[in-house]
């Protein structure tokens, strides 16, 4: 008797029972009895301390203080054994997973993402910390990221960055704003820098710094404001002044970044006054001013080290010891020194963790830490050498907090303190900020605003510079000559850098040079003479300067213009001026001066004052006019005026005393001709003037020089007059000697018509360049020369004339204040002038621009006018003299009045942050006034550019917003409109298109050994494309464009059993999405094994591979996790399956080969989940109304779901919300809201187990749609009406209208859904109609809209009416009847115009004036002898539309019609006509008013011009509209297939009469997705291979012209049988037999049928075992059809394998042929016979290669 559960259960509770009834007794016999009565086993399962276990089933049991595995062999007993030890893991409880020891991952928590490490420690130990995170606004960055976040008081944002530091530090800086000087009266940009005046005399250097309220930082230590002088100077501007003792400083403003400079002392031989003439004897003693001297010695709180190094308090620095470098930090009390951890920071990399190099050049840009650019991975790392693209070595960092070593500064090379503090702002990177030589730096303590302590910081060899003095930077390498400050001599410079902008000088002498001058060659300093090629002689000098220099300068002569001749200095000749007698002498004075006097007298002793010109000698720049006055003539002074002839330019003039008698014009362009006067000023003022002509020349005698190597710039002569004010200007010149001793410059007091004195002297050093002239009275002329002296007479180098500036007005006052204009005088300035300049400009930024006016001389007062009440002015007022102006007088007056109401300005500066697929966060800058918030609004761009469903959002105080619930990869348009005092700007404009949607689902299939395919779900964004980076860990990702339209990919040459990750983006344009994430391992190398596929079910596994003879193959599988027992079997059939497995559980399973029932070989181990079962049942129930619907399902029975994911998304060109629910476990429906009504929807339910999903389970929703609204009736007549109503919200394919008459069946129409009013005719008269209108989407109906109608009585004996609208008349025409006439009133049926009648007798009635578009109700009514009688008849008529607004029109082309549909418009029709465009066929037209016409039998593929014209009664209206269209291709026909076998087809068709540029073939097998083949025009035929066998194809074949398919041509066809397990067959075919031969295998032979595929034939066969089977005796060139079949032991097997072949033509009496094959070509050679030729035909190369 079987024991049944019953049973069973009883003895288990007997069982129990008799265990807990044993008596007590020993310890050690209690345990032998408890594990004999405990333990008991049965062919049901085993029974262990009262617990069944089922067979297979396995428990854990504790022995001896271990554990044992125990397993349920059912009556084989129960086997254990002890437990293995397990790899210590970590649970996380939060992260719900396990993590192995030393792994590493993120937890959140808290709102916070921690980094957490898995210790273990034997229990399991987690180490978790937040101090490399920095946690803010609900977001958790890493250390290096930044963000925006607005200031938490201001209303401005900040761009912050995590620095971590193990504390979570981060810092944050405001972003970009203005700064507002209200001196200036302008605004500038954050990080602008600008000068201003301070304290009425002094220059600060300001920059904007912003921080949110505009704050501006002003210093002076570029700048040398001298206390004395009160005066402010630039670096390199150098100035006079006296010392305490009296003794004479020259003074030069250094700057180096304190306001420094230093003076020399000049001490003279005796005092000498202004101007006395006396030489400087120089004894130079340098004296430096440092106004911000750091003291040298310890202050409070400091380290001094042993070595006497001080640091102030936190400082760090390196010191070594030894062969260990120590990490030292300034305490206070004392230091504190560690081994330093630079070199365990670093590790890994292409360098073996080589220590970092800092700076390094990465990119083109400089690095002082570690950096992850260049890094999807985030990892940060540093090069190991300066410039990283030199040998691309690096090693990766622990932290980015990397030691920089300082140099230079005030820090004795301390570390860098990152962040620092400088000028209220955060730096965590060297910086150039507050320096204008470009040299970064770093502060050294955290707040350098405080302690001032900071150090250069090492600078890559590309961006270091050397400044020097004069302000003039030079790159690394850089060469450059300079003389010695004090001892005068030249020096050659080198810029070094070192990383601190080092240069150094060595003299020229001890650069060790030659100079090697036409052959010869000359040392340093060796003088030497030259003659020039034009023949005069020149002396020379050579100065080496490392390069070879040498100089040349033309020996002094005069070279006579006429004769070309050269003149030595004293030299003189005579010549003939005219047919006058001259001697002519040569002075040269530097320039080849030379004069010519006149050898003859006049009568009485009287000449006048003859101008002699001569050439421009050497100089074309520069011209020496002379003249004679008579000996007789007091002359007192000379005025000399120039300028270029025929112009009307000012004139340049010079003053010349009287005892002079030449000039040389210098500042001259060459190649001019110019015109000049000279007048003579005689004693009592009389004057005379004699007036000339000269030219320059373009050629001179120039001094040469010259270089061994490339010769150096030209040496240039100038002069200049700056700073001029109304006291002072400056003079500067450049010597062409190297020998003066000094200089000596002469200046006097130079007008018209005055007295000259005696002129002031100033004596210089040979140092000197330039020199200030001070104490000049204001819009005076000076004549200024300038000598240098030497050992002989001082050399004159320089004379000019300028005039000092006139000083400003004085005594100024305000008149008058009002609320438009202000009145202003002042008292005249000392100095003449020609005019006032008044300039005033309102104070209020954002106001209109300054305002110019320029009065006379003789004005003292102005009124400003135009002015706005209540608003600040700032006027300046200047005196002018000519072209110079004096220094403004400044006035600030505020008019009168209250302010006006200003017009807001617009914002500024709109920039887009955080742009992501569904937000962006917008800043912009304020106007600079006041405002009391902002107005944003957001609109989404249309194909047409404007915009669309515009969102308006709250008014904000701040100047940023946060958008959200944006449309993925959707440009949208941003306003923002500034307010104030409920006025608003014009707006801020902007664009920004949102970034794609992240692609999802991403999923992987067919994994091999060295392939993959990615699937994955599209994005909701419209995308370009996407890109894919592959990782291996370790590696540079690989990355992958892929087209918008693929949905999966093919990864192939992959490495197997290789972990990839693989990041998949969207891409729209250039924007990226936000990366999905997926990974997944390839197989392990199959090894010499056939290659295997699996196929993965939810319950089963199916391996397959190529069987092989004899060689079986044992599948084995077993849960990864376990609790199942494992399962195998064993198969030789080429595929071996188990099924019955749980879905989504991982499962291991291997294959081994088994050879004669022994296993052989390693198993080959491959890992698989079954994928989850799908729910079934799907079940949809929506709520029209409320736009809900509620989805219910049954689930797939599968343990341990985590739940259901629902979707539910609009179909394929469908616009509507999308909406995704995820249901806990359990729970087997959920209800959706907000869908969208009348919108088609895909519903699908997913299976979800942790990060498992399985296949949906879908449906498509297809609502009904809302029925139309708003019904009603117009023009109703005896027997017409046009009913109007209002669309849907849902999109509809059309309407289904219902009329009915109470008592009959309803009447059913058709309206097309663009429609929104129908005009129903044939109707009964004086009958109710009742009208129930459906909307129609597809198949589905709405609910009816219903409305009735009662049609007008009829007309009684009246004749019949007829009525024609036009669009401004109606015409009413009957049959006339004597004596009886009709009356026509006409008003609008909404009123708005007054009635109109007439009436007629003839037979016809009209009324014209009427309005287009409108609606009229008229009446008719007989009229008898002048009385109405009988009741009117009344209608109603719309006029029509002028064709302006004709209906929209569509087209519907194909292959041989063309239909043209609209709106129809009662009385009006269309006519259609059609033309070929190229001609060749006759016009055809046709002309309806029922909304549509058509006209077919057109030509395919062929180019039409149609045009649509109105016709009202009969009659053509308005201008035809033309288009041009091409009818479709028609499809190809015949389509057939031939050569079918198991992987390879030839389809054949007849092409179509349209002349195609292509064909498109879509290939499918049923289940899957078409394959797509492009075929070119010219074929007709196409071999299809790699075909699947034994597989039913279906062809669908489209003709192709341009972009336009035809319809597609349908065939299909089943692909052969394989060959099952035959071996591999070779067939050879000759003209009369057919060899079919094989690999022989014992045992089986092989039978081989023939016969003829048309027949005529007996069919033959013959079996063989030999490995070959021969049938013969066939007809040449005939297709014969056959079959292989296995045969054992006499008995066939398996299904034959059939073929066809064709057999050979004969060839006749055709000699031997050989045949020669090459790579690209075939040889065919045989001896000829005469007049016997032979073609060699290649036909069918590709299918023939398909089958090999």
């Amino acid at each position: 008797m079987t024991s049944g559960p019953l049973g069973t259960a009883l003895a288990v509770a007997l069982l129990a029972c008799t265990v807990q009834c044993m008596p007590k007794a020993t310890g050690k016999h209690r345990r032998q009895v408890l594990e004999h009565s405990v333990s008991s086993v049965s062919q049901d399962g085993c029974v262990e301390s009262g617990k069944l276990y089922g067979v297979g089933e396995q428990w854990e049991r504790s022995y001896l203080g271990s554990t044992l595995l125990c397993t349920c062999h059912g009556v084989s007993g129960i086997k254990c054994k002890s437990k293995p030890d397990a790899e210590e893991t970590c649970y996380d409880k939060i992260n719900a997973r396990s993590y192995r020891v030393g792994e590493t991952y993120e937890r959140p928590k808290d709102g916070m993402i921690w980094d957490c490490t898995c210790i273990g420690s034997s229990r399991g130990k987690i180490s978790c910390t937040i101090g490399n995170r920095c946690h803010e606004g609900g977001h958790s960055y890493k250390i290096g990221d930044t963000w925006k976040r607005p200031h938490d008081t201001g209303d401005y944002m900040l761009e912050c960055m995590c620095l971590g530091n193990g504390k979570g530090e981060w810092t944050c800086k405001p972003v970009s704003e203005r700064c507002y000087d209200d001196a200036a009266g302008t605004s500038y940009m954050v990080g602008e820098t600008w000068e201003k005046p301070y304290q009425g005399w002094m220059i600060v250097d300001c920059t904007c710094l912003g921080e949110g309220n505009g704050r501006i930082t002003c210093t002076s230590r570029n700048r040398c404001n001298d206390q004395d002088k009160r005066t402010s100077y630039r670096i390199g501007d150098t100035w006079s002044k006296t010392d305490s003792l009296g003794h004479v400083l020259q003074c030069l403003c250094t700057g180096n970044g304190r306001g420094e400079w230093k003076c020399e002392r000049h001490a003279s031989l005796h005092t000498t006054g202004l101007g006395t003439g006396s030489r400087v004897v120089t004894n130079i003693q340098p004296a430096v001013y440092q106004p911000q001297a750091v003291p040298e010695h310890p202050t409070e709180g400091s380290c001094l080290t042993d070595a006497g190094v001080s640091y102030a308090l936190g400082m760090r620095w390196i010191k070594t010891q030894g062969s260990k470098q120590m990490l030292c930090t300034c305490l206070g009390n004392g230091v504190s020194c560690d081994e330093s951890e630079s070199q365990s920071q670093v590790y890994g990399g292409s360098s073996g963790g080589l220590p970092c190099v800092f700076p390094f050049v990465f990119m083109g840009k400089t690095f002082y830490s570690c950096t992850s650019e260049g890094r999807s991975d985030g990892q940060l790392w540093c090069s190991t050498s300066a410039d990283f693209e030199k040998n691309y070595k690096y090693s990766f960092c622990t932290s980015n907090n990397v030691m920089v070593t300082t140099r230079g500064g005030n820090s004795n090379g301390a570390l860098c303190h990152f962040p620092f503090l400088y000028n209220g702002r955060n730096y965590t990177d060297c910086t150039a900020e507050g320096r204008r030589d470009g040299m970064k730096w770093c502060g050294t303590t955290y707040n350098f605003d405080r302690e001032q302590r900071f150090g250069f910081c090492p600078m890559a060899a590309h961006e270091e510079v050397c400044t020097i003095g004069e302000g003039v930077m030079y790159r690394v390498g850089d060469q450059w000559d300079r003389r010695h400050d004090v001892l005068g001599h030249m020096m050659r410079c080198t810029c070094m850098g070192n990383g601190r902008g080092e240069w150094s000088c060595m003299a020229y002498s001890q650069l060790k040079d030659q100079c090697i001058v036409d052959n010869l060659t000359y040392e340093v300093n060796q003088t030497f003479t030259k003659r020039h090629n034009e023949g005069y002689m020149m002396n020379c000098t050579c100065f080496g300067e490392g390069r070879g220099r040498w100089k040349c300068d033309a020996i002094d002569q005069c070279q006579e213009p006429e004769t070309r001749v050269y003149y030595q200095i004293g030299e003189s000749w005579d010549k003939l001026i005219q047919a006058i007698h001259y001697k002519c002498y040569c002075y040269g004075n530097g320039l080849g001066e030379m004069s010519c006097e006149p050898q003859q007298t006049f009568p009485g002793g009287h000449r006048p004052v003859q101008v002699i010109i001569s050439e421009s000698g050497n100089q074309p720049n520069s011209h020496p006019i002379q003249w004679n006055a008579p000996a007789s003539e007091h002359i007192t002074q000379y005025i000399l005026k120039w300028r270029p002839k025929n112009t009307h330019i000012r004139w340049m003039e010079v003053t010349i005393p009287g005892h002079l008698n030449s000039y040389t014009i210098a500042g001259l362009k060459p190649g001019v001709t110019y015109e000049g006067q000279l007048i003579s000023i005689l004693r009592f003022g009389r004057r005379e003037t004699t007036r000339f002509d000269f030219s320059t020349v373009h050629g001179s005698l120039t001094p040469s020089e010259g270089e061994t190597t490339p010769p150096p710039p030209m040496v240039d002569t100038s002069e200049s007059v700056t700073e001029i004010t109304s006291s002072s200007f400056v003079i500067s010149w450049v010597s062409a000697s190297d020998t003066v001793s000094g200089f000596r410059v002469e200046y006097e007091l130079s007008e018209e018509g005055g007295q000259t004195g005696q002129p002031m002297i100033l004596d210089l050093p040979h140092t000197a360049t330039s020199v200030n002239i001070s104490e000049l009275l204001p819009g005076r002329k000076y004549t200024v020369n300038v000598y240098e002296v030497t050992g002989g007479e001082p050399n004159l180098i320089l004379t000019t004339s300028q005039t000092t500036a006139p000083d400003a007005p004085s005594d100024h006052e305000v008149e008058h204040v009002g609320e438009s204009s202000i009145i202003i005088s002042w008292s005249k300035p000392v100095a003449t002038i020609t005019g006032y300049r008044v300039v005033y400009t309102p104070s209020e930024e954002g106001s209109s621009g300054s305002t110019e006016l320029n009065l006379p001389n003789t004005a003292n007062s102005v009124t400003l006018g135009d002015l706005r009440p209540g608003l600040l002015y700032n006027i300046s007022i200047y005196s002018v003299k000519e072209n110079v102006e004096s220094e403004p007088i400044l006035v600030q007056v505020t008019t009168a009045g209250e302010p006006l109401a200003e017009e807001v300005p617009s914002p500024t500066d709109l920039q887009f942050f955080e742009v992501s697929d569904s937000k962006i966060i917008i800043t912009w800058t304020g106007p600079s006034t006041v405002v009391s918030g902002y107005r944003v609004s957001v609109g989404e761009v249309g194909p047409d550019g404007l915009v669309e469903r515009e969102l308006l959002f709250p008014v904000t105080p701040n100047a940023y917003a946060e958008i959200t619930h944006l449309q993925p990869g959707t440009l949208y348009r941003f306003f923002i409109f500034a307010l104030k005092s409920g006025e608003e700007s014009e707006p801020l404009v902007g664009e920004q298109a949102t970034k794609p949607d992240p692609p999802t689902d991403i999923d992987f299939t067919n994994v091999t050994e060295d392939s993959a395919v990615i699937i994955w779900s599209a994005p909701r964004a419209q995308v370009t494309g996407y890109r894919l980076f592959l990782t291996v860990q370790g590696s540079n990702p690989k990355q992958l464009h892929i087209p918008g339209r693929m949905s999966q990919y093919t990864l192939i040459n992959l490495q197997p059993d290789t972990e990839y990750t693989a990041t998949l983006h969207a891409e729209k344009g250039n924007a990226l999405s936000e990366g999905s994430i997926a990974s997944f391992t390839t197989l392990q190398p199959m090894g010499n094994a056939p290659h295997f596929s699996t196929d993965v079910t939810d319950t089963s596994i199916i391996v397959s591979l190529t069987p092989v003879p004899k060689i079986g193959y044992k599948l084995t599988v077993r849960p990864s996790q376990g609790g199942e027992a494992p399962r195998d079997t064993i198969s030789e059939s080429g595929s071996v399956h188990i099924s019955g497995l749980t879905p989504g559980v991982e499962y291991t399973y291997s294959v081994q080969p088994v050879i004669n029932g022994h296993e052989h070989g390693n198993p080959i181990i491959r890992r698989v989940v079954t994928p989850l079962s799908p729910p079934t049942d799907l079940n949809l129930q929506s709520n029209l109304n409320t736009g809900e619907l509620t989805v219910q399902w049954n689930d797939a029975k599968i343990p341990d779901i985590t739940g259901h994911r629902v979707t539910c998304t609009p179909t394929k060109g469908q616009q509507g919300n999308s909406i995704e629910e995820f249901v806990k476990a359990g729970q087997n429906s959920c209800t959706l809201e907000n869908l969208s009504l009348g919108v088609e929807y895909n519903v699908s339910v997913f299976t979800v187990k942790d990060d498992m999903e399985s296949v949906p389970v879908s449906t498509t929703l297809t609502p009904e749609p809302d029925p139309p609204t708003d019904i009603d009736f117009t023009n109703v007549t005896e027997d017409s009406a046009v009913i109007i109503w209002s669309a849907p919200r849902a999109q509809v394919t059309g309407y289904r209208l219902f009329l009915t008459v109470q008592g009959s069946n309803p009447k059913q129409l058709r309206i097309p859904g663009r429609m929104s009013q129908y005009t129903l005719i044939n109707l009964q008269p004086d009958t109710e109609y009742t009208a129930t209108l459906h909307a129609e989407k597809g198949n589905a109906l709405s609910e009816g809209s219903i409305a009735s109608f009662t049609t007008l009585q009829p007309m009684g004996n009246a004749p019949h009416f007829s009525t024609d609208v036009t669009e401004t008349s109606i015409i009413v025409s009957w049959t006339p009847v004597p004596k009886i006439g009709y009356k026509l009133t006409v008003r609008p049926s909404q009123g708005g115009e007054a009635p109109r009648d007439t009436i007629s007798e003839s037979g016809s009635v009209h009324i014209s004036g009427l309005t287009p578009g409108v609606e009229y109700t008229y009446s008719v009514q007989p009229v008898i002898n002048g009385h109405e009688h009988g009741n009117p008849i009344t209608r109603r008529v719309v006029t029509l539309q002028p064709m302006g607004n004709a209906p929209d029109f569509s087209t519907d082309v194909t292959d041989t019609s063309i239909i043209v549909s609209w709106t129809p418009v009662p009385k009006i029709g269309y006519k259609l006509t059609v033309r070929p465009s190229q001609g060749g066929e006759a016009p055809r037209d046709t002309i309806s008013e029922s909304g549509s016409v058509h006209i077919s039998g057109l030509t395919p593929g062929v180019e039409y011009t149609y045009s649509v014209q109105p016709v009202i009664n009969g009659h053509e209206h308005g201008n035809p509209i033309t288009r041009r269209v091409v009818t479709q291709p028609d499809p190809p026909t015949d389509i057939d297939f031939t050569n079918v076998t198991e992987d390879s087809a030839v389809i054949i068709w007849s092409a179509p009469r349209a002349q195609v540029t292509g064909y498109r073939l879509f290939l499918t097998v049923q289940g899957s997705n078409p394959k797509q083949l492009h075929i070119p025009g010219r074929m007709s035929q196409y071999t299809l291979i790699n075909l699947q066998p034994d597989t039913e194809y279906t062809a669908t074949l489209h003709a192709e012209k341009g972009n336009v398919l035809s319809e597609g041509s349908i065939a299909s066809f089943t692909t052969l049988q394989p060959m099952g397990n035959a071996p591999h067959f070779s067939t050879d075919v000759t003209d009369t037999s057919i060899i079919v031969s094989w690999t022989p295998v014992p045992k089986i032979g092989y039978k081989l049928t023939v016969r003829p595929s048309q027949g005529g034939e007996a069919p033959r066969d013959t079996i063989s075992e030999s490995g070959s089977v021969h049938i013969s005796g066939l007809t040449p060139g005939v297709e014969y059809t056959y079959s292989v079949q296995p045969v054992i032991n006499g008995h066939e097997h398996g299904n034959p394998i059939t073929r066809r072949v064709v057999t050979l033509q004969p060839m006749g009496n055709a000699p031997d042929f050989s045949t020669d094959v090459t790579d690209n070509s075939i040889i065919v050679s045989w001896t000829p016979v005469p007049k016997i030729g032979y073609k060699v035909p290649l036909n069918h190369a590709r299918a023939i290669l398909a089958q090999l």
